[in-house]
């Protein structure tokens, strides 16, 4: 019967639960902490929101954040360290229109985030 089926299907496909009482294990990577980068210019309250969101996440702890701030904005800057996360400041370029310069802001934080082109922790040799 196609009703049965299709039920059968639906239901197996549903997320797993646990009991009151039972917690679910912390997510593992065996040796490997990936890393989580979080990029922000000029809004601290966004900042804020979004780390918040990202450390309340199971698995992850303030060690494996970094926040690539494009700028110097004081407030950005404030708001990492209040968090508790590292901070990695990348300086605007005069003369670039907006496009350009998100590409490098984006491509130096990866840079930084994977370790390509002699930055961060070498991760890039595991993805």
């Amino acid at each position: 019967d196609m009703d049965r089926d299709q039920a059968r299907s639906e239901s197996s496909n549903a997320p797993a639960t646990t009991t009151s009482g039972d917690t679910p294990p912390p997510l593992t990577y065996g040796a490997l902490d990936l890393p989580i980068g979080v990029v922000a210019y000029n809004r601290p309250d966004y900042l804020r929101r979004s780390l918040a969101s990202v450390l309340a996440a199971r698995g992850v702890t303030k060690g494996i954040v970094t926040v690539f701030q494009d700028g110097d904005d004081a407030r950005v800057a404030e708001v990492a360290r209040e968090m508790g996360v590292s901070l990695k400041q990348h300086p605007r370029t005069p003369g670039l229109d907006g496009a350009q310069h998100i590409a490098r802001h984006y491509g130096w934080a990866l840079s930084n985030l994977f370790g390509a082109a002699g930055g961060g922790g070498g991760y890039h040799h595991h993805l």
